[in-house]
Parts: structure tokens; C-alpha cells; sequence
């Protein structure tokens, strides 16, 4: 969604686009809204001989496309993008999309985290935040300067969204009219806190006598 947002955005005349992805994306899907599209093994699980791997096969790319600035999007691409640009003369430019060492983790890889990116901002010319709160944390954990961080809100292009398609009548889930619903839509792992949501439906329960709480979204 994040990429089909920017392409859209995104001025084909004056700008040539070039993806590397994780073979969880089809470049069957891009192949005629970008210059180039290229599938390389990015697994998300800590290893370092297949980090190597991908590192060396996005070097080759940057190689071969010699971009005039890279664009990486997600910790793990982060990492793999800025370690593999190492003495190229370009702009890079990062956006983490939620700060790894703000998830629920061991103390110990918390702080690898927060080190890890320490070390990589310094191949970084620019980095996103999504929120003030995630710039608010890396300079909490002095991640970088403030003048290299900057804030470009997450948001969703609501125009598609808007239609009777996505509706949802509170009777269709057997709610009456009058009930106040509260929802929460997210992946449902510890990483977004599903029970936080509950107990605030507990403390919302009190308060409001006829109250509904749905959640959306799958996960272990």
C-alpha cells in the first residue's frame, strides 16, 4: 500500500523509479509504473549470513542503476540499503516506519537496536519520522541530530475509502442503534499491543453503560 501510494504520488517524467523488494512483492504489480523492479532475499528473522547476502545483492544493484538517492523504507531495509551504499555518492534518505527499539523486547536488544541505529545514521542523510513521537524518540536515544530528523505524518489516501463498499451498519453486527462502538484496527501481536486495548475497553466500560469494542486484524 505504502509503495502504491508513493508511485502514485510520484512524477513519472521527471523522476525514474527503481523498487528493491523482498520477493514478497510481485514486480508483475510494478512493472509498468517503475523504471526497473528487482526481487532481492530480505527475511526478517536476525541472521547475519543472510543479511551479507542481501547486502551484497543490493550493492550490485546500486551499482548497476546508480541512483542519485536512495530511498530506504523499514529497519530491516534500512540497514541492508545504507550498509550496501557504503562509499557511493548519493543522498540517502530513511525512513524506519516505527522505530525497532520502541517495540516490547529484552533490554539487551533494545540496546543493540538503538546502537545499530546510532551507527547507521551516520550514512544517513535524512531520516522520516512518521509521527513527532518517533522523532521524539530518536532524539531521546540521541539517534542523530535534530536537524537530520524530520516529521512526515503516516496517513491513507481516504478518497478510496469513502463509499457504501467499506460500510459497515451497526445491525449487520447485531448492535443496536444506541450503542457507542470503539474499535482498534492493527496486526495482533505483541508488537501493537492488543491488550492495552482491552484494558482501556475496561476502564471505557465504566464509564459508558451501552459500549461495543471490535477489534480488526489477524496475527498470532
Amino acid at each position: 500500500r505504502y509503495i502504491g501510494m508513493y508511485l502514485e504520488n510520484s512524477n513519472g517524467k521527471s523522476i525514474k523509479n527503481i523498487i528493491i523488494a523482498s520477493y514478497d512483492y510481485d514486480y508483475k504489480k510494478y512493472a509498468d509504473r517503475v523504471y526497473a523492479f528487482e526481487n532481492v532475499e530480505m527475511c526478517r528473522e536476525i541472521s547475519i549470513v543472510r543479511a551479507i547476502k542481501s547486502i551484497i545483492e543490493v550493492r550490485k544493484c546500486i551499482k548497476k542503476y546508480k541512483p542519485d538517492i536512495i530511498y530506504c523504507h523499514s529497519s530491516k531495509a534500512g540497514a541492508i540499503g545504507r550498509i550496501a551504499n557504503i562509499g557511493k555518492k548519493n543522498k540517502i534518505i530513511y525512513n524506519p516506519h516505527g522505530w525497532a527499539f520502541n517495540m516490547q523486547c529484552p533490554k539487551i536488544k533494545k540496546l543493540i537496536y538503538i546502537y545499530i541505529e546510532k551507527i547507521l545514521a551516520l550514512l544517513t542523510d535524512r531520516i522520516i519520522a512518521i509521527s513527532p513521537f518517533e522523532k521524539k524518540s530518536a532524539l531521546k536515544y540521541k539517534i542523530c541530530k535534530e536537524n537530520k530528523i524530520v516529521v512526515i505524518n503516516n496517513g491513507i489516501d481516504t478518497k478510496k475509502y469513502i463509499s457504501n463498499k467499506y460500510r459497515l451498519k451497526k445491525c449487520e453486527l447485531g448492535i443496536d442503534d444506541d450503542t457507542y462502538v470503539v474499535g482498534m484496527v492493527g496486526r495482533l501481536s505483541k508488537q501493537k499491543a492488543p491488550d492495552i486495548f482491552v484494558k482501556a475497553s475496561e476502564l471505557i466500560e465504566k464509564e459508558i453503560e451501552k459500549v461495543f469494542f471490535i477489534i480488526v486484524g489477524d496475527g498470532e
